[in-house]
């Protein structure tokens, strides 16, 4: 029967090349070229199915002309379940050899069993008059939600799709809220998603603290102009910002190590290189407050946080920022650059935990003044695979895309950082 139906195929590939369909593998000598191009020609025609396409030799064994053909199918596939197959062969077709995780993956996939319902046509809207969602939206992240699970067609989980201007150039993204499930200190966030030259991607993720998130009703979001510059070092960006609910002034941190690694930060700052500017200065008083114990800590705290629910009748837990471990001066690096334009420079203090590894990444330290006193705000892993040594890393400063959400009292920043191989990356 397979072999009825592949010569079914090629009589009617031969025809469509009399016809001029395969006039680009015609100029190839290359057998591969030919069998991709009448492969392709079919599954656009409907002359065989996406469960009975053979995905095995476009992914694996076509040599160059596998992938641009699927590029191809998942971009300008003549319906939407061949761009849906292709773009998931594209990210995840494996055979029984290759490595899922730490283990072989045991089989090959199966794509008889391939049934591909985007998440983007059954979770719930709510878009202002108007709008309308981009069709290419639902179909470009049908295999590529970013992280983001909001059930089943049968059983959709709380999410709601919405769509808003979040950086300003007049075309409106789509967003995706959710409530999560897991009781913690963030009730509430949403995806963001963009399109750019390779269709629509999940670009930012935003969380909000359990109080903003009861008043989450109101759309479309306040904006505010963007946060702080984004540092991007070796074609990465690095968001180092404040996070929602940060009250400076009255802050102290409940852990007295922290204060002591402040002191061995202070001793070791006069041989601590600046890496960017090139010859630039650290602050004057930097070194002066992290002595004599007068630097902050903004608390991670909400508009105040609700009660935790597993801490008991006490109060809820504040979490702090930790202060960097410069334990040998030639340890750590640092960067100095007025990031939120106030006129006073920010530090951000690069601290390489274990030097000459690739494991752990380096933690990245905001120290902020506020005009009067100095704060430890942030602290942001930058992965080793994106900049193996600052010493030569290539550093450039510039303003932030994206605007920043307002709810109540809090200013949220919209950044993500990259999330490391070897280390759990991001924002904390």
């Amino acid at each position: 029967m397979k072999l009825f139906r592949s010569f079914l195929v090629l009589l009617v590939a031969i025809a469509a090349c009399a016809a001029g369909a395969l006039v680009v593998a015609a100029r190839s000598v290359d057998p591969r070229a030919w069998r991709v191009a009448i492969d392709v020609w079919a599954l656009n025609h409907g002359l065989v199915s996406v469960q009975d396409g053979d995905w095995h030799f476009l992914k694996l064994e076509a040599g160059r002309y596998g992938p641009k053909a699927l590029d191809d199918l998942r971009r300008h596939g003549a319906t939407d379940e061949v761009r849906i197959a292709a773009d998931y062969v594209a990210r995840y077709y494996v055979t029984a050899h290759d490595m899922c995780g730490d283990t072989s993956c045991g089989q090959e996939t199966d794509m008889h069993q391939f049934q591909r319902v985007p998440f983007g046509s059954f979770v719930q809207r709510d878009l202002l008059p108007g709008q309308m969602v981009p069709h290419d939206f639902v179909i470009d992240t049908a295999n590529a939600t970013g992280g983001l699970w909001c059930g089943t067609p049968e059983k959709p989980d709380g999410c709601t799709l919405r769509m808003q201007d979040f950086d300003g150039d007049g075309q409106l993204e789509v967003y995706v809220e959710r409530q999560r499930r897991d009781q913690s200190a963030m009730d509430r966030e949403i995806y963001i998603y963009a399109r750019g030259g390779d269709g629509w991607r999940r670009t930012q993720r935003v969380a909000f603290t359990d109080r903003d998130a009861q008043t989450f009703a109101q759309r479309p979001f306040a904006l505010e102009p963007g946060g702080m510059d984004i540092i991007r070092i070796n074609g990465g960006d690095f968001h180092f910002m404040s996070q929602p609910g940060y009250s400076f002034g009255r802050a102290t941190d409940p852990h007295p190590p922290q204060r002591g690694f402040l002191k061995v930060l202070s001793a070791a700052l006069p041989q601590v290189s600046v890496v960017y500017p090139k010859g630039a200065s650290l602050p004057r008083g930097l070194a002066a407050a992290l002595s004599s114990g007068t630097v902050g800590f903004a608390p991670r705290a909400g508009n105040p946080p609700l009660p935790n629910p597993f801490a008991g009748n006490g109060p809820p837990a504040i979490a702090y920022p930790q202060a960097p471990l410069c334990v040998r001066p030639s340890d750590c690096r640092a960067i100095v650059a007025d990031l939120d334009h106030d006129g006073r420079d920010e530090v951000i203090v690069i601290a390489d935990p274990s030097p000459g590894a690739d494991f752990p990444p380096f933690r990245a330290t905001l120290l902020k003044n506020d005009g009067r006193t100095w704060h430890v705000v942030a602290n942001v892993d930058l992965c080793k695979e994106i900049v193996p040594d600052l010493a030569r890393a290539t550093i450039v400063i510039h303003p932030s895309r994206w605007r920043s959400i307002r709810l109540g009292r809090n200013i949220y920043p919209i950044g993500e950082n990259p999330y490391c191989d070897n280390g759990l990356g991001g924002l904390e």
